[in-house]
């Protein structure tokens, strides 16, 4: 479903407000005022009102907005391909709690790489 607008937001906070902080109120007077629009529930009402509390914000929390995923995982690809040539019984886990990328980056790392070393050698037995 679609988020709502910035107009419907800022109709729900005055409705809320209007019931003097009242949700269930709010949705009956909001209702009323605007019969063709989608009609949000008691608990969208208590959500907005504690997101823009928390993060001073109406829109969703945004999690991991930072630095693009593919980015941190080709700058520590080096860094985890050395830690395994020094240890390689440590876990793919282990190394993607260290290197900050999930432990499946560290699985592709590891295949991308064994799959050029093996292409090497099935091209050098070849000639």
């Amino acid at each position: 479903m679609e988020p709502y607008t910035s107009t419907e937001y800022t109709d729900m906070l005055l409705t809320l407000g209007a019931a003097g902080g009242n949700a269930a109120e709010a949705v009956r007077m909001y209702a009323g005022q605007y019969p063709n629009r989608r009609q949000p529930s008691r608990p969208t009402y208590l959500s907005v009102e504690r997101r823009l509390r928390e993060y001073g914000s109406l829109n969703a929390r945004a999690i991991n907005r930072g630095r693009p995923h593919g980015e941190q995982v080709l700058d520590a690809e080096e860094d985890i391909l050395d830690a395994i040539a020094d240890d390689p019984s440590t876990s793919t886990r282990r190394l993607g709690a260290r290197f900050r990328v999930s432990h499946a980056s560290v699985w592709r790392i590891v295949n991308r790489k064994l799959m050029a070393y093996t292409h090497i050698i099935t091209r050098s037995s070849m000639l």
